[in-house]
């Protein structure tokens, strides 16, 4: 029974500074809504990565308060800890955890944002030659 709800609610363990362990998982459905926003933010990074670690380097690159501010909001989300925790952590620790964080929700950041590129592409108006 425990390996099947492992495949129905998977989680990992990432070990942080100080030789503590953060688990990390998918998003609760009650927080799907918050996570999306942050997705739609970040369209072009999510276009042009291919993996969860490819997602974490990419906004962490993109640096900026909103930036800082949504991946806090995504290792909460995933790990249950609060900004106090996350920011006393090394970049190296929050790059770890923002890369599983991506990677468990992986088929939620593509998938969604394939479908809000789709959208967006039919929304832009058409030239018209004059």
């Amino acid at each position: 029974m425990s390996d099947d709800l492992d495949v129905l609610l998977p989680e990992q363990e990432v070990r942080v500074s100080g030789d503590r362990l953060v688990r990390v998982f998918p998003f609760k459905w009650r927080d799907t809504k918050r996570a999306l926003a942050i997705v739609e933010r970040y369209l072009t990074v999510l276009q042009s990565a291919a993996t969860g670690g490819e997602v974490a380097k990419a906004l962490l690159a993109k640096g900026g308060e909103q930036t800082q501010q949504d991946v806090q909001t995504l290792i909460t989300l995933t790990t249950g800890k609060n900004s106090d925790f996350i920011d006393e952590l090394s970049f190296l620790d929050v790059l770890n955890l923002l890369s599983t964080a991506v990677e468990l929700n992986l088929s939620f950041f593509f998938r969604v944002g394939d479908r809000l590129a789709a959208v967006g592409n039919r929304r832009k108006p058409e030239a018209t030659a004059e």
